[in-house]
């Protein structure tokens, strides 16, 4: 298991384990190029999540989707080992801030 495949997981179980419900976001050949590799909604806001290893960097096509995704009012968080409890308890506070629409 690739260190990038460990920490997909370990978000995953991460996410779960703080009653965040995240989904996968399939590479296959319907997917779109850049889309990054796990979303969720919190608070009625899109959150997207970008898994990396330590050293590992968006490609020119990543981060243009991030920016595109961030314009549209979505999160997007570049996900590592060393990060990943500083991620969930960001998106846990995006409860607090939520966001009332009718």
């Amino acid at each position: 298991m690739t260190p990038e495949t460990k920490c997909k997981e370990a978000l995953k179980r991460a996410l779960k384990a703080a009653g965040i419900r995240s989904y996968p976001l399939s590479a296959g050949g319907y997917s779109v190029a850049g889309l990054p590799d796990r979303m969720a909604v919190v608070a009625g806001r899109a959150v997207f999540f970008e898994v990396k290893s330590e050293t590992g960097q968006l490609t020119a096509l990543q981060a243009r989707m991030r920016d595109d995704l961030m314009a549209d009012g979505a999160e997007h968080y570049v996900v590592r080992p060393s990060n990943i409890d500083e991620v969930v308890k960001d998106v846990l506070n995006l409860r607090e801030r939520r966001v009332h629409r009718s």
